[in-house]
């Protein structure tokens, strides 16, 4: 996996893990050099709609935890 990774961004890639399903996974794959991840750890596979809804809640959230105080 990791020369996988390395070559990726030897021919300047960037490498995105699919099918990430937890913690321990996702910490591996950064470890490893992976620049993003997407999966299940996360959120199903949403219709459009949803996804829209899922991410404003998301990045709300974000901005309420980063808000002093």
């Amino acid at each position: 996996m990791r020369s996988t990774i390395a070559l990726s961004h030897d021919l300047g890639f960037r490498v995105v893990a699919e099918g990430v399903e937890d913690e321990v996974t996702e910490q591996l794959l950064r470890d490893l050099g992976a620049d993003q991840a997407q999966g299940y750890r996360w959120t199903r596979p949403l219709p459009a709609d949803d996804f829209v809804a899922w991410w404003t809640a998301r990045r709300a959230n974000v901005r309420q935890s980063e808000s002093p105080g």
